[in-house]
């Protein structure tokens, strides 16, 4: 696992990024303005990494929050794709075990991010029409 660290991060914080993401194409543009240079006409720009950096550290927070088992079980699932009976064979339990574990993980995430205004704003804005 990699870490990224975002520009004009303050609190020298990092954020996990899966491998094969690092080269992933396209990629997200570092600032509203390059977005909007890089997206075709008529096209809404993607959001930038900086525009995204409160999100990301509502997150890290959220994740924080987590027990140290549940950490661990969201980023081999989530990082590092790793099946739960993968999980389950290293923290010697059985794989619906290790899913429940991630289940409650995502509960309380859940729980805490629905109710954030950082979150709802983001969602608000970037709501799909169907």
């Amino acid at each position: 696992m990699r870490a990224q660290q975002c520009e004009g991060d303050t609190d020298k914080r990092t954020f996990p990024v899966a491998p094969e993401k690092l080269h992933s194409s396209p990629a997200t543009p570092d600032t509203p303005w390059q977005a909007l240079m890089e997206c075709r006409p008529g096209d809404a720009p993607l959001t930038s990494q900086r525009e995204l950096l409160p999100l990301r550290e509502v997150l890290a927070d959220a994740l924080e929050n987590l027990t140290a088992r549940e950490q661990w079980v969201v980023e081999r699932h989530v990082i590092e794709r790793l099946s739960f009976a993968a999980i389950g064979r290293q923290l010697s339990l059985s794989k619906s075990m290790a899913h429940k574990i991630y289940q409650k993980a995502q509960r309380r995430l859940q729980e805490e991010l629905r109710h954030h205004p950082l979150v709802q704003g983001h969602l608000r804005e970037n709501a799909y029409d169907d």
